[in-house]
């Protein structure tokens, strides 16, 4: 009977740290998820020293249909030599960018193209990006985009 009392209050024992280890997980997740809604709040800005040293071309593009995967929708309104273009991401890094839960509208109208080393390339737009889940942070922010574009066009 004792050894049956011993193994029941094991069997307690392992529950109870299986609970404490699933609230200390839902407590994680809940901090991280709070941390990350504020991270949104203030919005982010991309590293003008990681742009600079992958950015092989920048070019003032206009995008009728990015859906489309069609180069042919995309047309090149300037191609920016590269004392301009270190001017232009300059300023682009500072326009602060938001990265909400789903997917955001792919960038269309008046938008810039960042080629890169690698021949890449990712489409930014006031609206949206091509690549990345990110779109510009408030009306404040789309206006800095636009003044961007008609700046460097």
């Amino acid at each position: 009977m004792e050894k049956t009392s011993r193994v029941l209050k094991g069997i307690a024992i392992i529950r109870l740290v299986i609970v404490c280890i699933v609230i200390l997980l839902g407590l994680c997740a809940t901090a991280w998820l709070i941390i990350d809604i504020n991270e949104q709040k203030a919005g982010f800005t991309f590293s003008y020293d990681e742009l600079v040293d992958n950015i092989e071309k920048v070019e003032i593009v206009y995008v009728e249909n990015y859906s489309s995967g069609d180069d042919k929708k995309i047309e090149v309104i300037k191609t920016l030599d590269y004392e301009t273009s270190l001017l232009l991401i300059k300023d682009f890094s500072e326009v602060k960018y938001i990265s909400p839960f789903g997917t955001p509208p792919e960038p269309y109208g008046e938008c810039i193209r960042l080629w890169y080393k690698d021949g890449s390339y990712e489409i930014y737009g006031s609206n949206g990006t091509s690549e990345r889940i990110a779109w510009c942070y408030g009306e404040e922010e789309i206006q800095k985009f636009e003044q961007i574009i008609s700046k460097y066009k």
